[in-house]
């Protein structure tokens, strides 16, 4: 079989093959056909300059779609592929001529990548566990940060209860002195008062037993009074103890919060380490990748000058 006959039979099983799967990549026609990837996509770049079929890259890889044409399109592009079947066979034999050539830095760079994929797979399996770890220790200062704000605002809460109790019990305890002064008054009135009007012996028996009766009444009040004040010196007695209690309890608390505040930093710490050789790693690994990509490149060149000759 001639070199024409091969180009026409290669590019027309290309055609079927795209009509048939609709849509498919470059390594897997190329498999399909028992071709280079390289002569495929020669003969796709040829297809598509025709309008014959459409390409599209995803993920750095070219993808051969099907382009629906009339019967009428279908005699036209054949015409047309007769009249440049030479110049494609040329071109074919030149590039596999020029692969025939070039097929050991072919097969070096990759090699080349393919054992940088493999240290790429086996380090991305720490850099992931060191991710998790990361992830880890961002976590537990996300809830220690949280620890230190509920305590904080306890904290807060505490004292302004502390604050609440003693301005009240305060109040109190002035009001129960305000009205023994009000009392003490109104005895001293009553007795001025019946020492002036003295005019009888029964008016002062009677007066005598309105005092009498107004100081049972002021005793009494004066024992409830009493017994109010004691009442309230307790409460304030109660409140000293409350407060020398919720000093401690503060105290306690500040001494809490200052080590989950140390237990954050530490965490803080080591996140930033762990970003770092994870930063580190990534950038070796660029560093690798760099260094073959520009050998891939250089062949790259080679290949673009020889077509761009031809």
């Amino acid at each position: 079989m001639d070199k024409g006959q091969l180009l026409k039979t290669g590019v027309d099983r290309l055609v079927s093959l795209i009509q048939e799967k609709k849509r498919i990549s470059v390594p897997q026609a190329a498999k399909e056909l028992g071709v280079s990837p390289v002569v495929v996509e020669e003969w796709a770049d040829f297809l598509e300059e025709e309008s014959i079929i459409s390409t599209d890259y995803k993920f750095a890889t070219l993808w051969l779609i099907e382009r629906k044409l009339t019967k009428k399109d279908v005699e036209e592009k054949i015409k047309s592929f007769h009249g440049k079947k030479e110049i494609i066979v040329r071109k074919a034999e030149s590039l596999s001529s020029f692969l025939d050539k070039n097929g050991d830095n072919l097969s070096r760079i990759r090699n080349e990548f393919k054992s940088i994929k493999e240290h790429i797979h086996a380090d991305a399996g720490k850099v992931r566990k060191e991710l998790e770890e990361l992830e880890k220790y961002t976590e537990l200062k996300k809830n220690i940060d949280d620890q230190i704000k509920v305590q904080d605002q306890q904290f807060t809460d505490k004292i302004k209860e502390m604050d609440r109790q003693i301005v009240n019990a305060q109040k109190k305890y002035e009001d129960i002195l305000r009205k023994i002064g009000v009392e003490e008054k109104i005895l001293r009135a009553e007795k001025l008062k019946e020492i002036s009007t003295k005019k009888s012996e029964e008016a002062l028996k009677q007066k005598l037993e309105k005092i009498n009766k107004i100081t049972d009444r002021l005793n009494e009040r004066l024992k409830l009074q009493d017994a109010s004040v004691e009442d309230s010196e307790f409460h304030i007695e109660n409140m000293k103890k409350l407060a020398e209690s919720t000093k401690k309890t503060l105290t306690e608390q500040k001494n809490k919060m200052l080590s989950l505040a140390k237990e954050s930093k530490e965490h803080e710490k080591k996140i930033l380490n762990s970003q770092q050789e994870i930063l580190r790693k990534v950038f070796e690994k660029s560093r690798m990748m760099e260094k073959t990509t520009k050998e891939s490149k250089m062949l790259s060149d080679k290949f673009k000058k020889f077509f761009e000759k031809k």
